[in-house]
């Protein structure tokens, strides 16, 4: 960081209204906006207090300010108690933001990781020191975004204006940190009354920057579709082995490894912070991925699929639409998401999609009992839009979260194809929360060129609200909560003609390479756009147009479907709908598992090219649909062993959470995992020395309830699969299930997998039915690795 200094009166703590700021030069100009690299940057925690918030006391970070991720540190923070006094039955607590996954404290053993302890300065003070769980979603009474990590509690006696209580967090030993790198971390400190169950004040923040861990891999990216001889570039980001930039990730040199396009050298590039090839060329047609090395052999990486065409046409972009920010429950300003997602998930697109309630733009951004903050950032975003347009290839969206129960129809995105436009709020202040239909013809009545988009958040959407389908053409399948191919069905079904997408709906700092962190239950999805260029009109007449795919797992999937030679998210004329000649195309990051064409929600065909009922490998998978029960709430203890012999650990297939587990456990393999919202876990087992004739699944769910599933060997190497539902789970309901039609259920499949499973495969279908005016075809793939992916359909008129 070039000529960064510490703020420290911020560092310390001595009010929450700053700004912590790590650059303080002038930034140079690049078309009259700021250098998106140079620039100063203020980075804010989440749920920023603005200033004018009257504080109780100081606080000061006595450690240092930077740790690792993963790793353990001992954390000391001071408190100096301000002009008010905290006597008995009053607590000061200590707490961290809610996605966060810092380990849980303990208060029994000093000797112990994890250790909380308290001293003061205070005299005739007596206490006791408490811990919460990581386990409880909400506390009793609410600090959300937060959550509680710890308190001192005082029994008799108070503390008084000056004196200092120091927290002393993990102990000789230290806390585990959380597993994602983070510009501004922070223990937030506060003064409560659980027996009124009431905020009674805050002390401060103390701040510390999170870095990322050693280098464990290279992610390797090239553009997904080029032409042949055209010059291209290879980028390498050396990672951590969650989703971090690499500590030591400098200095490296590569070797790149390809039969298809010819080799490049590696230069690193300060701005963007990893490494970029120029020039690359692909000398042939076809389907290439390249290999890229550490030239001491230490570190390798492939890249994504690339389709090499003599004169590409359209071109497959990927984005994510769906971040948060430190304004509400999120974190990060926008300047630093913006250049995490160019810098280290390099994203050809993105769009950072603030909650409407906290913009401020037509109220405050912060209530506290009687008092209003208010507060107008949806300029700061416009700003924000303009600067990183075009910066490195990267295109931002103008957008934001408009959030409604429900009855009213639920959660949607607002997207912009402009650099500025008016929000909602701002086009009529008096109508903040109103019904989706109504909101909808406020933007139609604007003249703002949008699109909204719904998806599953805290109000899941309603297919029955009033649209607009020149605005509600997409949809977003998955995120980070889960996948939701039923609401999405559910549109289809009611005659909306909306196309495919999955974004993260993203809370931390990590845009479009996300840690889902303690409580979501999956990585972030990725949003394909099939458009002449990354430029944003491009974008927009491509996602207008239903040109798009989503994909889970952040993997750089390609996808081609067509219907009748239409491309997915276009519309047959009745003369070409007599019967469907389905034509796909799809190139995987992992061996292909699964293709299933499907029409009016019904799978009509499934080609399974990773099959092999021969095989001594067999892939296990297993998820809930419990709507959005949450990661740290939802861990469930199994195994899977042979009822005679042993079967062997091959290889993990999808782990999301750094608290999740899976192991050789002697003869068996015992795992400890989260699977909700269709979320699959999976594991690829070697049966080879199972000798008896089935292999047991177990799952103990705190939730619901123990399930041992037997599958029998003879079944599975005659069919290659054997998939089993739980059938209605006793006690478990969720409304939002019973409104799809559906019972919770647990879901286990086995399959025998080919070690030649493909990663690229095209198929050739006719589905000879007549086509009705309103029928809909797509395509949905499935990897071994768990990932998923849908295209838009492609409707008959």
């Amino acid at each position: 960081m070039h000529a960064r200094r510490h703020a420290m009166t911020l560092l310390a703590l001595a009010c929450l209204a700053g700004a912590a700021v790590w650059a303080n030069r002038p930034a140079p100009k690049r078309d009259g906006l700021p250098d998106p690299v140079t620039m100063r940057l203020e980075y804010r925690p989440g749920a920023w207090l603005p200033p004018g918030l009257e504080l109780n006391g100081t606080v000061r970070l006595l450690t240092a300010p930077v740790v690792e991720m993963g790793q353990r540190h001992r954390v000391r923070i001071e408190y100096t108690v301000g002009d008010r006094e905290i006597t008995a039955g009053e607590s000061v607590e200590i707490w961290k933001h809610f996605t966060s996954d810092v380990e849980e404290f303990q208060v029994d053993d000093s000797s112990e990781p994890a250790f909380f302890g308290v001293e003061t300065t205070a005299t005739g003070v007596k206490f006791e020191t408490r811990k919460y769980l990581n386990s409880v979603q909400r506390n009793e009474h609410s600090v959300f975004p937060y959550r509680k990590a710890a308190a001192l509690v005082v029994e008799s006696g108070s503390l008084k204006k000056g004196d200092k209580v120091i927290f002393d967090l993990g102990g000789a030993q230290g806390v585990r940190m959380q597993f994602y790198s983070e510009n501004l971390f922070n223990f937030r400190v506060a003064i409560t009354n659980d027996a009124e169950k009431k905020v009674l004040a805050y002390g401060g923040d103390a701040y510390m920057k999170v870095i990322g861990g050693p280098l464990a891999k290279l992610k390797v990216q090239a553009p997904s579709i080029v032409g042949k001889g055209e010059p291209f570039t290879v980028e390498v980001v050396p990672m951590d082995e969650w989703v971090s930039l690499a500590k030591d990730g400098a200095g490296l040199e590569f070797e790149m490894i390809s039969d298809a396009a010819g080799a490049s050298d590696f230069q690193y590039d300060p701005e963007l912070l990893h490494y970029v090839a120029h020039n690359v060329v692909a000398n042939k047609e076809g389907v290439s991925r390249i290999r890229v090395r550490t030239k001491d052999g230490r570190f390798a990486g492939v890249s994504n699929p690339i389709w090499t065409q003599r004169k590409p046409e359209r071109r497959v972009y990927f984005g994510d639409l769906h971040q948060h920010t430190y304004l509400g429950d999120g974190r990060g300003i926008y300047e630093e998401l913006y250049l995490f997602a160019r810098q280290v998930a390099m994203l050809d697109f993105g769009a950072i999609t603030p909650h409407q309630e906290t913009l401020g733009v037509s109220g405050p951004i912060l209530r506290l009992e009687d008092q209003s903050f208010p507060g107008d950032y949806w300029p700061e975003l416009v700003q924000a839009n303009k600067t990183f347009k075009g910066w490195k290839g990267f295109t931002p969206i103008l957008a934001y979260e408009y959030s409604v129960g429900t009855k009213a129809g639920g959660h949607h995105n607002v997207f912009y194809a402009d650099d500025e436009a008016r929000s909602t709020m701002e086009i009529d202040p008096n109508k903040t929360r109103a019904p989706v239909g109504e909101m909808m013809k406020l933007l139609r009545g604007s003249g703002e060129r949008a699109l909204v988009i719904p998806h599953i958040g805290g109000g899941p959407p309603s297919w029955t609200h009033e649209t607009d389908p020149r605005l509600e053409r997409l949809f977003e399948i998955a995120s980070v909560h889960g996948v939701f191919e039923e609401s999405y069905q559910k549109h289809l079904e009611s005659g909306q003609r909306v196309g495919a997408t999955a974004s993260a709906d993203n809370h931390t700092v990590g845009f479009g390479q996300s840690n889902p962190g303690l409580i979501y239950t999956m990585t972030n999805p990725l949003t394909a756009v099939m458009a002449y260029s990354p430029e944003r009109e491009d974008l927009w007449e491509a996602m207008t147009d239903r040109h798009t795919y989503g994909v889970t797992g952040n993997a750089r999937l390609l996808m081609d479907f067509r219907v009748n030679d239409e491309p997915m998210g276009g519309e047959l004329p009745r003369t070409k709908a007599d019967s469907a000649r389905i034509v796909a195309k799809v190139s995987g990051v992992d061996p292909i598992l699964r293709l299933e064409i499907v029409k009016n929600n019904q799978t009509v065909h499934t080609v399974t090219p990773g099959r092999d009922a021969n095989a001594r490998l067999m892939r296990i998978v297993w998820a809930d649909n419990y709507y959005q029960r949450r990661a740290n709430t939802s861990l469930a203890d199994g195994e899977i062993r042979a009822s005679q012999g042993r079967v062997t650990l091959e290889r993990v297939l999808n782990q999301d959470n750094s608290f999740e587990w899976f192991r050789q456990d002697g003869d068996r393999v015992a795992y400890h995992s989260a699977t909700t919202s269709n979320d699959l876990d999976g594991v690829l087992v070697d049966i080879s020395g199972a000798t008896g004739d089935e292999v047991v699944f177990r799952r103990s769910d705190p939730m619901l309830g123990d399930h041992e599933v037997r599958i029998p060997l003879a079944a599975l190497k005659r069919d290659g699969v054997f998939s089993w539902r739980s059938g209605k789970i006793a006690g478990a309901r969720h409304p939002y299930l019973e409104e799809m039609g559906m019972d919770v259920e647990l879901f286990v499949e086995a399959e025998l997998i080919s070690p030649a499973a493909p990663l690229d495969v095209n198929l050739m279908y006719e589905h000879r039915e007549a086509m009705k005016p309103g029928d809909y075809y797509y395509l949905r793939v499935q990897q071994l690795d768990t990932v998923k992916a849908w295209s838009s359909p492609v409707w008959a008129n």
